[in-house]
């Protein structure tokens, strides 16, 4: 049910803001509000997933004031607000997801460029002819094949083993 502003109305008819949500059960309602992050907030939450985790950092990036451990204490109290900790997983699993393509169109190439290479082609050609006395003429073909580029196909596997955590390197014959 919604109000004359276009909010939902929760259970207790109260009007609930558009940032809201409620989830109906069959005896509870659950009321979960999504909150908007302050700038500096959001400024902590991008710092923090750039710089790798580091909370005091993030909170000296983001414009706090104080020395290590006033944003130590900033950090972890940013960190404990559910609203910022879950943007935070948010965009942690959008970057996850876009990486993950990243890392599966570059096994597809090095999968494609491993076929590539192993391929087989004709490095040279020989032609020998001989004419027998009764006139027969025998005409003998040699044809030396190779693969393409045996290194390249090599190194694209051991890259690809590299990515599945394989870390055997490629040894070279002496």
């Amino acid at each position: 049910m919604y109000s004359s502003l276009g909010w939902e109305i929760g259970s207790k008819g109260l009007p609930l803001p558009p940032y809201a949500k409620s989830t109906d059960s069959e005896k509870t309602t659950v009321l979960t509000m999504a909150i908007p992050l302050t700038h500096k907030q959001l400024l902590f939450v991008e710092h923090y997933i750039q710089n790798g985790g580091n909370g005091s950092g993030a909170a000296r990036a983001a414009g706090y004031k104080g020395n290590t451990a006033t944003l130590g204490a900033v950090a972890s109290e940013n960190l404990n607000k559910p609203h910022v900790g879950d943007e935070i997983r948010r965009r942690q699993a959008e970057i996850r997801e876009r990486l993950e393509i990243t890392t599966q169109a570059k096994r597809l190439r090095l999968w494609e460029l491993a076929n590539e290479c192993a391929k087989t082609g004709e490095v040279s050609r020989s032609e020998e002819v001989e004419i027998l006395p009764d006139g027969t003429v025998i005409k003998t073909v040699h044809i030396l094949y190779s693969v393409i580029d045996a290194m390249a196909a090599l190194k694209a596997i051991a890259e690809l083993n590299r990515m599945d955590g394989d870390c055997a390197g490629i040894r070279k014959r002496r």
